[in-house]
């Protein structure tokens, strides 16, 4: 960023009873013309430096602006399969010895561009499938945006979007996210703390 600063050239020196007045076409620096003249100069200097400044704060605020979405586990289950259990502290677990299958539905912003797709949570003896996806309206055709897979304790996983997918259009799409483990063993610990959508606004 270029350095934008205004240093005054006129400094006042006050009048004694003394002092002749003098306001003539050369008056000198003591004078009333000489004093206004120079103020005069350090207002036009200082208007310039407002206009520097204007113009260095739109340039600062153009271009693109990301924002992070960050989203509960609160799944629901589709019909015949096992849920997401929700716990006490908002995560969504799977019953040890079972499976589970959940859809969390999103309500995008139109017209942002999806940068990447993140989930957090815990994986012992099992993994977990996450997707996010997107489906027009009046069709069953799945496109999946991006995936990861839950695969440690912790786990912290992220996937970007194709740009060439990227463009939001609620009005006429389907988001949602897709979370399923199969069926696990008596020892598996498997729970997702949250989601994440990054988006970019231009």
């Amino acid at each position: 960023m270029v350095d934008i600063s205004f240093k005054p050239t006129f400094t006042n020196v006050d009048f004694t009873p003394d002092d002749p007045v003098q306001a003539g076409p050369h008056d000198g620096l003591n004078g009333f013309n000489g004093r206004f003249n120079a103020i005069e100069a350090d207002l036009h200097t200082l208007s310039t430096v407002v206009a520097q400044v204007d113009t260095a704060l739109s340039e600062g605020t153009a271009g693109v602006t990301q924002r992070r979405l960050l989203l509960a586990p609160a799944m629901i289950a589709p019909t015949g399969t096992h849920p997401w259990v929700i716990g006490s502290g908002g995560t969504a677990s799977v019953t040890p010895g079972s499976d589970a299958s959940g859809l969390l539905n999103l309500m995008l912003p139109a017209g942002v561009n999806l940068a990447s797709f993140r989930a957090l949570g815990q994986a012992t003896d099992a993994v977990a499938s996450i997707s996010l996806i997107r489906v027009p309206y009046g069709s069953t055709a799945q496109q999946t945006l991006a995936s990861v897979s839950g695969d440690a304790n912790p786990f912290d996983r992220s996937a970007n979007i194709d740009p060439g997918a990227a463009l939001t259009t609620p009005a006429t799409t389907r988001y949602f996210i897709q979370a399923t483990v199969p069926a696990t063993p008596a020892t598996a610990v498997v729970s997702i703390a949250a989601f994440q959508i990054t988006y970019n606004v231009d």
